[in-house]
This record gives C-alpha cells, sequence and structure tokens, in this order.
C-alpha cells in the first residue's frame, strides 16, 4: 500500500466525529464512508478536470471548507471532500498532484466551450 499523503475526516461543527474517511497517496483520492457497513471509492487523479473549494460563512468560521472535484470517472463524476482543515492547502496539493498525474501519463484535458447548438460542431457531407 502507498503511503498516504494526507488524511483527515468529515468535520461535523468542527469536530472528526463522522463516518467519512478521506486519504490522498501520489495517485489516488480515497473515499471511504460507513460504520458497519462501509463503501470506499477511489479516484484515480489523472482523472480530474477541475476543482473548486467552496467555503461558507459557517465553514470560514469553523475553519473548515469543502473541496470539489469535477472528474472524468462515469462513475463518479463529483466528488466532494466536505468540512474538512486546511481545505485551501489540500486542494493545492490535489492540484499539484494532478497535474503530475497527468504530466506522467501524457494525458491532456480539451474543454468545448460552445453550446450545442454551435455551428462548428456540426459535420457537414460533401
Amino acid at each position: 500500500m502507498k503511503e498516504f499523503l494526507w488524511h483527515d475526516r468529515k468535520r461535523i461543527m468542527g469536530l472528526p466525529i463522522s463516518f467519512t474517511k478521506y486519504s490522498l497517496t501520489e495517485d489516488r483520492l480515497f473515499t471511504d464512508v460507513g460504520f458497519l457497513s462501509s463503501t470506499e471509492e477511489q479516484l484515480q487523479l489523472y482523472m480530474v478536470k477541475d476543482i473548486s473549494l467552496k467555503r461558507s460563512l459557517f465553514q470560514k468560521m469553523l475553519g473548515l471548507g469543502t473541496v470539489v472535484l469535477e472528474t472524468g470517472d462515469s462513475s463518479n463524476p463529483r466528488v466532494e471532500l466536505e468540512n474538512i482543515p486546511n481545505s485551501r492547502e489540500v486542494k493545492e496539493k490535489i492540484y499539484e498532484l494532478v497535474v503530475e498525474n497527468k504530466k506522467d501519463r501524457r494525458v491532456m484535458y480539451h474543454e468545448n466551450f460552445g453550446g450545442q447548438d454551435d455551428e462548428a460542431d456540426e459535420v457537414i457531407d460533401l
């Protein structure tokens, strides 16, 4: 098993008393939810498309935040690391690892900015 670079729990009222655990390695993010029965999901970091940070007023008062990952994984297109401390640092660490993993795998991400009715996307038969 690879060494965890970061691990923590979802906080409730600022306390780590939930049964949701997050762990980060060089190339994967693990989410483990549950007590008696649990579900563990993993995300390959090279599949992350976008990273953002959400912080409500209440989260700011408690020093928490929610890191949101938009992914190319069809089974888990959106991953939220909810109510974690040091959320800005965690977001930056994940970003660095995502860039490194994409570079190692030579993965490029392309985003279309046109709408569904964009004429540039039409195929014309000649």
